[in-house]
């Protein structure tokens, strides 16, 4: 085994990821994340699940919380990756932005979840353009 040298072998490399776990018994959601918010509505009222800033490698951000929504069911939970919201295009070149890509799931929320997937593709495609994908994109839906 090799001894690390902290100042020679740490790198600042990380993970922003979310977790959400559903106890289908109860309909109780559990949710914990790094730099990636998530939300849900609840009769066309979106709730925003804010994650912890910074990511998932790094020795000072070791602690993570987990916000417990009960009783979920007739909730749609949306998660998505950082790609969406940074992804550039528009009149103006600029990033989607978590604001914006949330207008679109609050417009988009209570359709049914085929539409959902089709109307979300459509908008991100369209803002886009020509413009080349810079990162993943993936969108997750859960109705309970």
């Amino acid at each position: 085994f090799k001894q690390l040298n902290l100042k020679e072998d740490y790198t600042r490399d990380g993970m922003d990821a979310s977790i959400i776990t559903i106890k289908m018994v109860n309909k109780n959601v559990y949710f914990s994340a790094a730099n990636n918010d998530a939300v849900y509505f609840e009769k066309n009222t979106m709730v925003e699940l804010k994650s912890k800033r910074g990511s998932i490698g790094y020795a000072e951000n070791s602690d993570f919380t987990t916000v417990s929504i009960s009783n979920s069911e007739g909730r749609f939970f949306y998660l998505y990756s950082d790609g969406v919201k940074d992804q550039f295009g528009g009149p103006r070149h600029k990033k989607l932005s978590s604001k914006r890509f949330k207008e679109i799931l609050a417009e988009t929320s209570h359709l049914p979840i085929g539409e959902q997937k089709e109307f979300i593709h459509q908008q991100v495609t369209s803002w886009k353009g020509d413009t080349p994908q810079t990162d993943d994109m993936m969108v997750i839906g859960i109705k309970l």
